[in-house]
């Protein structure tokens, strides 16, 4: 295809066409997802969420809460099962250090239930999520898992 044909594409509207003839595809979604996870914990510090501790349950009915955390929007970390006041699980995730960790508690067939978000420090510590009702923490240290 000509440079003249790939511009016209493009201006038409179809870049997605025009990047299918001058990248290569990648392996797999998965395989991009680890190589940007790679490159991103190379250049920041890193720090592992050890443990969450529900110290007050948003449901307030058997059987608890389902919490999970997200980094930028990805789901990183969710519950085995069901957590009720006071009941700590391990994590066992790196993040970057400045990231910003989100807590949630799933609910279905409702939408799921913002607990608050906390910023990750150098130096290790806890995080700690309050609302709708709910309070956990996580605690983290520095460097990965």
């Amino acid at each position: 295809m000509s440079r003249a044909n790939r511009i016209r594409i493009a201006a038409a509207g179809a870049a997605a066409a025009v990047m299918a003839t001058a990248v290569p595809a990648a392996a797999s979604a998965a395989e991009e997802e680890w190589d940007a996870t790679r490159y991103y914990l190379m250049y920041r510090s890193s720090a592992c969420i050890e443990s969450l501790t529900v110290h007050e349950a948003e449901d307030w009915s058997a059987p608890g809460d389902e919490p999970y955390l997200t980094v930028d929007g990805w789901r990183i970390w969710e519950s085995p099962g069901s957590m009720d006041d006071g009941a700590t699980a391990a994590v066992n995730r790196t993040v970057a250090v400045g990231s910003v960790v989100a807590a949630w508690d799933y609910d279905w067939p409702d939408p799921d239930d913002f607990i608050g978000s906390d910023t990750v420090g150098s130096r290790g510590g806890t995080l700690t999520f309050q609302g709708d009702g709910a309070h956990y923490s996580a605690r983290y240290s520095r460097g990965a898992c």
